[in-house]
């Protein structure tokens, strides 16, 4: 192998020319390879170790020295550089993670897909997802054919999709949910609310460019001539619908109507007096809103009862959102909590035009356990939307262009509700009057008062299993067969009762 002293003494001369002769710029380098060297000399002593150059170690002591000296000599800044680098990376990689959770600098808008049809549409771990187990009761299995992939509707049961966003989203954030179908013919609906009806009882009144206005067909013998002076489906919808409800695959942008439009507009204040519980929406045009509410807890129920009032612009914007707290009484004790009174003043942050007033309970308890005793807002256009609960009786009149449809729901089981009804024929408006009644002696009372016909459930019921019997025989079987009906006819109501 030759003379290991000389060969030693040799690489020792060129390592330390070799040392001299480089820049700063490769320091780390040196240390970094002659220290992986050295480790593995310690690690495995048994095997022969060389150099970075090719010759055999003098002693791993020797080398272990020459490290140390090395390491003194390098540039102190460097040695800070790396430190502080050490340090700097993890904490920027932790800091970026946090950041995109929590958007500390402000919320910026995230798009989330699912591609119903490919693979991993039902993978849980996504943020978006469709969930398997409702899936497989209302859609097929995955179709691809030679354009896209896709599911079908083989059942009008509900299927969930699952949103577990991975990023902090603020209260005030507004969603848009975009879908893709193909078929005019299925009902869509969103948390059991219609949000598109199928076209298939419907007809296009309208066409426009790249747009079709459908109606209802039982609605076309109340469509009289239309102004046709209209550039696009908005206008046409605005010029010869107002009040009517519509449902769009495209995002209608609405403006605000001129003040040349509202009738006898005033900013008088305007007060509902009356109690209501539970969730109440109101539409209101008005300037620089002023509202003021008071909120009483009928603890009934325990935990916390409170509402939250959104204010939202006539394109559904959020302009104001905020809840109204707990009385302090959280228990069931059934002592009517005492009267608080808010106001919301939003002057120079509502321009004059049309808001939405939603007043929402929350659902801390088994049931609503707050009320609404009033409600006063500095307009006097102002009308209830949708459905609602008054607790004490009230008035309201109702205009429409199209025949409607009114329900009153009974409430209490035996207790009197009186629903007065004035001024439909008298204005030249046709409607039916029909009621249900739960006390026989009250039937003339109603049929004075204008009912088109009166319902009484139990009779009917016994009326109907009269003639069934009539026609049948009294038997095992006939019950039978009416029990297998009556299941088959419940669960179709409670399959259609989840999709209204």
């Amino acid at each position: 192998m030759g003379d290991y002293s000389s060969n030693a003494d040799d690489w020792e001369e060129k390592f330390m020319r070799w040392r001299s002769s480089k820049s700063r710029s490769i320091e780390n380098f040196q240390v970094n390879d002659i220290e992986k060297t050295i480790k593995k000399a310690l690690k495995e002593p048994r095997y022969p170790v060389r150099s970075p150059f090719g010759t055999p170690f003098k002693s791993i002591k020797y080398y272990a020295e020459e490290l140390k000296k090395m390491q003194s000599n390098i540039n102190p800044k460097i040695k800070i550089a790396i430190t502080v680098l050490a340090y700097l990376i993890p904490l920027i990689i932790f800091t970026s993670i946090l950041t995109y959770i929590f958007q500390p600098f402000g919320f910026e808008s995230k798009a989330y897909t699912i591609e119903i049809g490919k693979s991993g549409d039902t993978n849980y771990n996504k943020p978006f997802y469709l969930e398997e187990s409702s899936a497989k009761r209302a859609l097929s299995a995955p179709i691809t054919d030679a354009e896209t992939s896709y599911r079908e509707l083989i059942s009008s049961r509900p299927f969930n999709i699952i949103f577990k966003p991975d990023i902090a989203i603020p209260d005030t954030a507004q969603a848009a949910l975009q879908l893709e179908f193909e078929g005019k013919n299925s009902d869509i609906y969103i948390n059991s609310q219609l949000v598109f009806p199928g076209l298939l009882n419907y007809s296009i009144l309208k066409s426009f460019n790249d747009q079709e206005i459908y109606i209802k067909n039982e609605l076309l013998p109340y469509v009289k001539s239309s102004d046709e002076s209209a550039a696009n489906a908005k206008d046409f919808l605005i010029n010869n619908f107002p009040g009517s409800t519509v449902y769009s695959t495209s995002e209608i942008e609405l403006e605000n109507p001129s003040l040349e439009k509202i009738d006898n507009y005033s900013r008088t204040q305007t007060a509902i007096n009356t109690t209501f519980r539970g969730p109440i929406a109101l539409a209101v045009y008005a300037e620089d809103l002023n509202i003021q509410f008071t909120k009483q807890d009928l603890n009934w129920y325990e935990g916390e009862d409170a509402y939250t009032l959104t204010v939202k612009d006539l394109n559904k914007n959020i302009v104001f959102t905020q809840i109204y707290q707990d009385d302090g009484n959280q228990i069931n004790d059934s002592v009517l909590g005492n009267e608080q009174q808010f106001e919301i003043n939003l002057e120079n942050q509502t321009p004059k035009g049309i808001y939405f007033l939603e007043f929402q309970p929350d659902k801390n308890n088994k049931a609503v356990d707050e009320t609404l005793t009033s409600i006063h807002v500095n307009t006097n256009k102002i009308m209830i939307l949708g459905n609602f609960l008054p607790w004490q009786p009230v008035k309201f009149y109702v205009r429409n262009n199209f025949p409607i449809l009114l329900n009153f729901n009974y409430w209490w089981s035996s207790k009197d509700q009186k629903i007065m009804i004035n001024s439909v024929r008298e204005s030249g408006g046709k409607a039916y009057i029909i009621v249900n009644l739960y006390h026989a002696s009250k039937i003339e009372e109603l049929y004075q008062a204008g009912a088109d016909y009166v319902m009484m459930p139990h009779l009917l019921g016994g009326s109907w299993i009269s003639n069934v019997l009539k026609e049948r025989s009294w038997s095992q079987r006939t019950f039978t067969d009416l029990r297998k009906d009556q299941k088959k006819e419940m669960k179709q109501r409670f399959d259609d009762s989840a999709h209204e």
